[in-house]
């Protein structure tokens, strides 16, 4: 009597323990789906604000004057790279990485738009108008939109975006490849000397690139011609001068009949 007993309290705390186990684990299945359940919101929430925009680029071309004449672009990842032509204080290649809170302004407000509904042209027909584009990538297609003042206000507002984006990011990014323009004077540059500094001590700070004093432009302005070593990387050079405490501005020294264009 007394061994019958004994089996039958273990066979039911047997019983109770598996359903206890039971209970256990689907509580934990029931915790894992729920978490897994979030995560695919969240990721699905993040893909949505993103929208199918891969990349965006602002290309400012040439006019008849001194317009600034550049290229940038921006990718989802916040990897830019910014490409200085004519009448810019960086020219040539230059890559960098833009702030995800910037990156994040940027993106909702282009996905807000509704990019593709716009027309792939909006010019005035002004001879003298500088003509801009904004480029938009997507997983699929590329799309650009090209025009002058007679864009609507919602794309230059994208444009202007880019812009303040590319010139307060622009000076931190590392030089990639030297744009040196043709018209150029081999292996001299023009410096505008600031009244706390001279042409000497700004060489000084660049040994390496063999820069000297070659000689004043006038004697009532602080601009010299200075040399360098024409196997140093020009573009790095001019970027560099451009930064340094001693200079109010710096630039190649072009033809004589190229420096108006």
């Amino acid at each position: 009597m007394k061994l019958s007993t004994i089996l039958l309290a273990v066979i039911t705390l047997s019983l109770v323990a598996c359903k206890g186990s039971k209970k256990s684990t689907e509580e934990k299945k029931e915790v894992v789906t729920e978490t897994v359940t979030e995560v695919t919101d969240e990721i699905e929430e993040k893909e949505m604000m993103a929208g199918d925009i891969t990349s965006l680029a602002v290309k400012r071309n040439a006019c008849y004057g001194r317009c600034p004449a550049f290229e940038f672009t921006v990718d989802k990842t916040g990897a830019a790279t910014y490409n200085g032509q004519r009448f810019v204080d960086q020219l040539g290649v230059w890559k960098g990485q833009i702030p995800n809170v910037r990156l994040q302004e940027l993106w909702e407000y282009c996905n807000s738009l509704g990019l593709e509904k716009y027309e792939s042209s909006y010019k005035s027909g002004a001879m003298d108008a500088p003509i801009s584009s904004l480029k938009i990538g997507r997983r699929d297609s590329v799309q650009v939109i090209v025009g002058d003042f007679a864009m609507p206000d919602e794309l230059k507002d994208a444009m202007k975006l880019l812009d303040s984006l590319c010139h307060q990011t622009v000076p931190a990014f590392e030089l990639y490849e030297a744009n040196v323009p043709r018209s150029i004077v081999p292996g001299e540059t023009i410096v505008n000397v600031k009244a706390n500094g001279t042409p000497e001590a700004i060489c000084e700070s660049f040994v390496e690139y063999g820069l000297k004093v070659k000689k004043k432009v006038s004697p009532a302005l602080s601009l010299y011609v200075l040399t360098f070593d024409e196997s140093q990387n020009a573009g790095r050079l001019l970027a560099l001068l451009k930064k340094h405490p001693m200079v109010a501005e710096a630039q190649f020294n072009q033809q004589a009949d190229q420096r108006n264009n």
